[in-house]
């Protein structure tokens, strides 16, 4: 796959392969980005900090876009079970957390306060065992952690 030179060109690599595996584009998206990183860590000049097994990464906070949520709650879909252990989960720590916090004006302070409350704390996907449980569907910060 020849790396795309431009967002145009990314945007039209991950359509191609939405249209040809039949793929939500956020899906293609994911696949593309996989690919292109399995390119790059083929060469040997860039490592992934992230390793199965390792959660490392996993206990700090990461972004996703709302297009990521849809897919991670499209995931989740039936998953009964599983939603009620992830939503028990957050619930213990981050509805004291908010209701603690919730009336505090927005600010660029509060805002990296929750970055430093979050620090140490797992990903409400990781599982007892030290493994996501969305990995599919994973969001981009979570697929391109390099060291």
């Amino acid at each position: 796959m020849k790396v795309p030179g431009s967002r145009e060109e990314f945007e039209s690599l991950a359509r191609e392969t939405m249209e040809k595996e039949g793929l939500t584009f956020v899906s293609a998206v994911y696949e593309v980005v996989d690919s292109l990183t399995r390119q790059e860590l083929d060469k040997g000049e860039v490592h992934l900090a992230c390793r199965m097994g390792c959660p490392l990464c996993c206990y700090q906070m990461v972004t996703c876009t709302s297009s990521e949520w849809e897919e991670i709650a499209h995931f989740l879909k039936g998953r009964w079970s599983m939603i009620r252990t992830l939503v028990n989960k957050a619930r213990r720590f981050w509805l004291p957390y908010y209701l603690h916090n919730r009336h505090k004006p927005p600010s660029e302070e509060a805002t990296l306060q929750v970055y430093k409350d979050w620090l140490g704390k797992p990903c409400i996907f990781l599982n007892t065992s030290g493994r996501c449980t969305i990995y599919k569907v994973r969001p981009i910060d979570c697929r391109t952690l390099t060291s």
